[in-house]
This record gives structure tokens, sequence and C-alpha cells, in this order.
């Protein structure tokens, strides 16, 4: 880590790597909380100055807001929100130049498919009720049983995009849900994408200890 004291506060320093990257080591809230550029702002504010919408990302703090975001910066802005109905998420996300590059200034499609694997979990989440608990539970995220994500256009290393993500269809504890990835000064659709979540079996307090051995 490389934390820098200015005053009373600490704030990350970008550490080089081997090659000469960068990797940054920030605390998750930190990250979170960062500046928004122009396009990320223009974004966010349709959601924030809306009654509908809640924003939700401070109920998980794992994945693509640990690997892409606190521990290297790669994604400088993942900003999700939630229809208060639980019938849609949206996320604004900026990327954070070549350190999520597949080709030279294009946006890997790993990053892609994970942040839409991402979005559909809290869309799947949400729907199944997580903004209605006290404690919210990540059991209701759900598992990815399958994730198809179709690349309509390049995905430049420098952008703002908005996902948007809703469940489409609910059996049993099968969830299907579908999604669309924008950029968010343009408007062209850059991917699509379908999933299917599975919700685990409940189960009691003591199966789950039982589980453990």
């Amino acid at each position: 880590m490389s934390w820098v004291r200015h005053g009373a506060r600490r704030v990350a320093q970008p550490l080089v790597l081997f090659g000469g990257g960068c990797a940054w080591c920030m605390s998750v809230e930190a990250w979170r909380e960062q500046p928004l550029d122009a396009a990320a702002e223009a974004a966010v504010a349709q959601f924030k100055e809306s009654s509908e919408w809640v924003r939700i990302d401070s109920l998980a703090a794992r994945g693509v807001l640990v690997t892409l975001g606190a521990e290297t910066n790669a994604l400088k802005t993942y900003r999700i929100y939630a229809r208060r109905d639980g019938s849609e998420v949206a996320a604004v996300t900026s990327f954070g130049g070549e350190s999520c590059t597949g080709h030279p200034g294009i946006v890997h499609g790993g990053c892609t498919a994970l942040l839409f694997d991402t979005t559909f979990g809290f869309a799947n989440a949400v729907s199944n009720g997580l903004l209605e608990e006290t404690n919210p539970e990540s059991l209701k995220f759900g598992f990815t049983a399958a994730l198809h994500v179709n690349y309509r256009s390049p995905c430049v290393s420098t952008s703002t995009v908005l996902i948007t993500c809703k469940s489409s269809e609910a059996d049993g504890r099968k969830r299907h849900l579908r999604g669309d990835m924008r950029d968010a000064e343009t408007g062209a659709l850059v991917a699509d994408a379908t999933a299917l979540f599975i919700l685990p079996k409940k189960t009691t307090t003591k199966e789950r200890w039982w589980g453990l051995f």
C-alpha cells in the first residue's frame, strides 16, 4: 500500500509496478466517493434528482468494487441505482484508461462481462426484495448460471457508460435477466446481455451449520 498523509487526511498514491503500470490501494469507501468526471456527473444526475431511484452500491463491497475499483482504479466510477419498486437497476461506470484494455484504447471484453454480471446480481437482488431488508442478505444476489454478452461496438477505455438491467422472467428459483450498456454521452449501444441466475435453496440455520462438516 502507498498512503501519504496530507495534514489530517490520508490519501491513496499509485504504486508503480514492474513495466511501468500502476496499482492503486484505497478503501472501497474512498474509491466509491471519488469525484466524478463531467460525463459521469451528468449521467448520475438523472438518478440523484429522482425520487424513484435510490443509490445501492454501498450494499456490497466485493467483486467489481474491489478488484477493478479500489485495488486498481481501472474503473474510476461504479455507481448503481435501483428503482424503489425493485423493477430495474442502472449503473454509471467510468473506465480508467489503459489499465482495463484488451486492444489499445478499447475496454477488454472481460471487463464488460464482469460489469454485466455484477449489475445483473444487483438487479436480481432488488427484484427479490433486497431494498426491503434491514440487514441485506448476499444470498438474494443469487448465483450466475449463464451469461451471454453481445458486443455491439468498441467501448473506448476513457468513456463513461450507462448499464441498465432488469429481471424478465421468474421460474421457481430461476431468474432470467436482460440488460444493455450504452455510451453515457452519445447513447450508442456498446453491448447487450442476458443472464440466468439461480437463487439458493432455503435452509434452516441447523442445516447451514451441518453443511460445514
